[in-house]
């Protein structure tokens, strides 16, 4: 349970007991009312966390425990990225591309990275099972495990940008910039 929700809990209980206290019917309806509104608005701030928070999906759910002995688990050490593209694929019902997160992480948190340093970022996060691709799909990104024995990696013969030999990588520059028709394209 985070603070904010443990303070709204004791706020709720404060109302539960004035509730017993109470000097007439229609307060004490009053006061247990806001008591239950308010317990469910700390339910909600533990399952709004719980979505917006990536954390291996091997430990389950890890609101209920205590800050120290979240500190004192290693992989529970998501970054402050990894948990706002969490919460920008799950706006976009759990999968999302990534012109969809580049502009979610701007819109919601202000935050601006480039395209490599993303796809690098979701690819690790796909390797620590904090996201998956969408089988079938390219370039689509999901906070929901697919089905079982649908494929998760990419397929063979696809290539990843950030996994492209440096030799390789050079031999299609080499390759652009031999093409006869090169020098008609540059502007000046």
């Amino acid at each position: 349970m985070s603070e904010d929700s443990d303070f709204v809990k004791r706020i709720a209980s404060r109302f539960s007991a004035q509730a017993l206290r109470a000097s007439t019917p229609a307060v004490a309806k009053d006061s247990t009312d806001i008591a239950a509104r308010l317990v469910s608005i700390a339910d909600e701030l533990d399952r709004l966390k719980d979505l917006t928070t990536a954390i291996p999906r091997s430990l389950g759910k890890v609101s209920d425990l205590p800050a120290s002995l979240l500190a004192e688990l290693s992989s529970v050490s998501a970054d402050e990225l990894e948990d706002q593209i969490v919460t920008v694929i799950n706006a976009y019902d759990g999968v999302a591309n990534i012109d969809e997160i580049l502009v979610g992480l701007y819109r919601k948190f202000k935050v601006e990275q480039t395209r490599k340093f993303l796809l690098n970022k979701l690819y690790r996060m796909m390797r620590s099972a904090l996201l998956y691709n969408v089988p079938g799909r390219k370039g689509l990104y999901s906070t929901k495990a697919p089905p079982e024995g649908a494929a998760t990696e990419p397929e063979e013969d696809e290539e990843i940008p950030w996994e492209v030999e440096p030799a390789k990588r050079k031999r299609k520059a080499e390759e652009d910039f031999s093409r006869p028709d090169f020098d008609d394209e540059i502007p000046f």
